[in-house]
């Protein structure tokens, strides 16, 4: 197996405590996108309608750990265990912060006992509780000017939810690690940062050592002023008397000073330098990772071993524990159903004699990522970023089942078949077609928790039944929608109050769209088109009769009732020309394959899912 990973993204808390809180406060937490079966349509009785479950505490793990993960998975013979299921979903989306965050600390333990071992006291690395108070108290001091006015948000910790105990360590390790690669003055860099940050630029660290060293003159210059300022303030308070021109004098003096406190307060507490430090860390993180030998599930480690880099394991069971306070039965079914549809399509391919072996998918790949691989946009990051594969073992797997599918069906890719599928979907596609849609969300998911209501998927469909009575009943499409409708808006801070718009769900009065900005604003994506074999996006922008309220439709984040009002024709005509073509092919696949999944599965001897 190559890849073993979850859909659900996660809040993203990269590892690092305190980038997680300038990245908050900057712009919102990120919204998580599970994967569902998106066209079950509703069907029960109508009843009363049921608010949904109060979220019991995140933190809160049963004795059992593993008691969730259920029988082991057995699929057309083959046995999947619970500690490989265990493991999928550590090196997955839920468990990826926490994963990336061990990942992180072996870097720094390395460093750490190279300076040992050139006689630094170790006590010098040591991270005391007052600094990671001094920490959590400058990010919530950020936090509360970035949302002033928001009663929703009054420190960092309301922007994203973690177990304190989590949040601690992931703040103490932020400090470590400034210690380690990033100390306040240049000079002092270890020499992986320097080779990290020099990558950027030639001069880019005696650049840095030059703006730290104006910084310090700046700050002694200004702390001068200010004791100038105090002494000279003292001596004419205790010499003005009653006079009324000597108070004023005093008056206009203090004044003056506190302006100059200020300015040297920001001057060791600017904010700019703070995010321009959460820069630095991320480039010194990648290069540390450009460096390490990191061995995954996919190079045959153990299911007990999530993780190895630089020959050190990181357990699966570590992992485990510390994410277990977030992992839910939905996270379960969906590695059991990334085993279970990878499994199949494998089965069917060996069987027909068209698996690639090891050696075609490695020359394949490699021709496939190489073009990008200095590139921003990477194979591996786009996969990830905007693929929405949970890792690149994820998407390694995926692309070694669709090219091997690809030869399995390479007699039907044929100009006739693909100027037909380009005719009834990739024109609209690609031409940027556009549906215009209303989406009434009920939600069984609790955005702020970045996890599924308990029972909430029982509780959503009682409150979609009841939504569809409502207007069963005559109640007003736009009432219902404005009263009924569930759409998340995370808070956004002053700074990104610019992007409020492109963002906004407006309570599901999308308007517009192509396919895949509707495809982004439902949470969907490539990698949860494959595991479920159906999208909730495709249904609204091809098949739903426009004017008329659909039956409440599974999706990501719960049931959605939808209204298109009405599409429009592509902007632009898709040929089999040039690009095109290859454009035309790869959906042709995708869809191709997702049927071929969906009917293996439904003929597969399984158990456990």
């Amino acid at each position: 197996m190559f890849a073993q990973s979850l859909p659900r993204q996660s809040r993203p808390l990269f590892g690092l405590g305190i980038c997680v809180l300038f990245a908050a406060a900057c712009g919102g937490g990120a919204e998580p996108e599970p994967a569902s079966e998106p066209t079950e349509v509703v069907t029960t009785e109508i009843t009363a309608p049921t608010e949904p479950a109060a979220a019991e505490p995140r933190e809160k793990v049963p004795e059992d750990i593993d008691a969730i993960l259920g029988d082991p998975l057995v699929v057309g013979g083959e046995t999947v265990s619970r500690e490989q299921i265990k493991r999928c979903v550590v090196v997955g989306a839920t468990g990826r912060s926490v994963l990336e965050s061990a990942k992180l600390q072996v870097f720094i333990d390395e460093e750490v006992q190279r300076r040992i071992d050139e006689g630094q006291d170790a006590t010098e690395f040591e991270i005391t509780d007052a600094a990671v108070a001094d920490a959590i108290q400058t990010a919530d001091k950020m936090v509360e000017e970035e949302y002033a006015g928001n009663d929703e948000v009054n420190k960092a910790t309301d922007l994203f939810y973690m177990p304190q105990g989590m949040y601690m360590d992931q703040v103490r390790q932020t400090q470590l690690f400034d210690k380690v690669f990033l100390p306040e003055d240049p000079n002092d860099y270890p020499p992986t940062t320097v080779a990290a940050l020099n990558s950027q630029a030639e001069d880019f660290v005696q650049r840095l050592i030059e703006g730290h060293e104006l910084r310090m003159q700046m700050r002694e210059e200004k702390a001068e002023e200010v004791d100038t300022k105090r002494a000279e303030l003292e001596t004419a308070k205790a010499e003005a008397g009653e006079d009324a021109e000597k108070l004023a004098a005093v008056e206009a003096m203090t004044t003056a000073l506190a302006v100059a406190e200020k300015e040297l307060a920001d001057l060791h507490n600017d904010q700019g330098q703070l995010l321009f430090r959460q820069l630095m860390r991320q480039l010194v993180i990648s290069a540390l990772n450009r460096s390490a030998d990191v061995k995954t599930h996919a190079d045959g480690l153990p299911s007990d071993v999530a993780m190895e880099v630089n020959g050190r394991q990181i357990m699966t069971d570590d992992i485990w524990r510390a994410i277990r306070y977030k992992v839910t039965e939905e996270d379960v079914h969906d590695a059991k159903l990334w085993f279970a549809k990878t499994l199949v399509i494998r089965q069917g391919l060996e069987a027909s004699g068209h698996y690639m072996t090891d050696e075609e998918f490695e020359q394949s790949y490699f021709e496939h990522t190489d073009p990008y691989k200095d590139s921003p946009f990477s194979i591996p990051a786009v996969a990830v970023s905007f693929k929405k594969f949970p890792s690149e073992d994820a998407y390694k797997e995926h692309y070694r089942l669709a090219e091997s599918y690809k030869k399995m069906i390479e007699s039907e890719i044929t100009d006739e078949s693909l100027a037909a599928h380009n005719e009834t979907r990739t024109k609209n596609l690609l031409g940027l077609a556009k549906v215009d849609v209303e989406i009434i969300l009920i939600s069984a998911y609790d955005f702020k928790k970045s996890a599924f209501q308990p029972n909430g998927w029982e509780e959503a469909k009682k409150r979609a039944v009841n939504v569809m009575q409502r207007l069963a009943d005559g109640d007003p499409w736009n009432q219902v929608l404005e009263e009924c409708s569930e759409f998340y808006e995370p808070p956004l801070g002053k700074s990104s109050q610019n992007m409020a718009q492109q963002f906004a769900k407006n309570k599901g009065r999308f308007g517009q769209l192509n396919r895949n900005e509707l495809l982004q604003k439902i949470g969907e994506s490539d990698f949860s088109l494959f595991l479920t074999g159906q999208s909730l996006t495709d249904t609204i922008f091809f098949d739903l009769e426009i004017g008329v309220p659909s039956q409440p439709l599974k999706g990501p984040h719960g049931y959605y009732v939808c209204l298109v009002k009405g599409r429009t024709s592509p902007a632009t005509q898709i040929s089999l020309e040039g690009t095109h073509r290859n454009l035309v092919e790869q959906d042709y696949l995708a869809v191709r394959m997702n049927e071929y999944a969906r009917q293996r599965l439904d003929e597969a001897n399984v158990q456990g899912l």
